[in-house]
């Protein structure tokens, strides 16, 4: 009987979109409120399947309006501050306790990008 072997540059090969942390779904610039002492505002999302649980998300807006709407929806503000795609998803990353990036439209998370 012959082993196949696999080709290691198939079996690693990644998107190079994976690696830098590109998402079409989400804008190369993000508005975060900052709330102080390194945090940022997030909100929760409870994941779909068999064993559903809630995961805390950075909130990231693509314009100043929708950070608008957001505060006015749940009464916070902060200092908005921008930030590229990139260093939103290392902040994420920088959080034990956050799973990724929520895109908000009109107060919903209409895109999530997962760091965990």
């Amino acid at each position: 009987m012959a082993i196949e072997l696999l080709d290691p540059e198939k079996l690693f090969s990644t998107d190079d979109n994976d690696e830098l942390g590109g998402d079409d779904s989400f804008p190369d610039a993000v508005i975060m409120i900052e709330l102080g002492a390194g945090r940022y505002a997030a909100v929760n999302a409870t994941t779909k399947g068999p064993d559903p649980m809630t995961v805390g998300l950075l909130a990231t807006f693509p314009t100043e309006e929708e950070a608008d709407i957001w505060e006015k929806k749940y009464l916070l503000s902060g200092n908005r501050v921008n930030k590229s795609f990139q260093e939103a998803r290392e902040i994420a990353i920088g959080k034990p306790a956050i799973h990724g990036l929520a895109l908000q439209t009109a107060a919903q998370t209409v895109a999530i990008h997962w760091v965990r």
